[in-house]
């Protein structure tokens, strides 16, 4: 469920939320894609990178199971990576369910 209360009070203005929730319509998709490169390369470093800018964009949206996943998974360790652990596949595999139900509730309320 999203609550744009925060992101209404930091921004200030409608018109920048709007622009806002058209950047993470866009790019979104574009930072869970770069999650699963990054896994199946085992690049952890990217992979961190990738989890984290969309674990912002998440948090700013008020999503918070979404953002709780990709906090745990910017928090996992080489090992895991390295080993293609099946729990952060699963995590992956529900973030893209988080995603695709935050992009279809924003476009009803906005």
């Amino acid at each position: 469920m999203i609550n744009l209360d925060q992101l209404r009070q930091l921004l200030g203005d409608e018109k920048l939320l709007l622009k806002y929730v058209a950047l993470f319509k866009s790019s979104g998709p574009k930072h869970l894609q770069n999650i699963r490169i990054t896994f199946d390369n085992k690049d952890l470093d990217a992979f961190k990178i990738a989890t984290h800018s969309l674990k912002t964009q998440f948090a700013y949206l008020g999503v918070k199971e979404a953002y709780e996943i990709t906090l745990m998974l910017e928090n996992i360790e080489k090992e895991q990576i390295l080993n293609a652990d099946p729990k952060i596949l699963q995590s992956i595999n529900l973030l893209a369910i988080k995603l695709k139900e935050t992009v279809k509730e924003l476009e009803t309320i906005i």
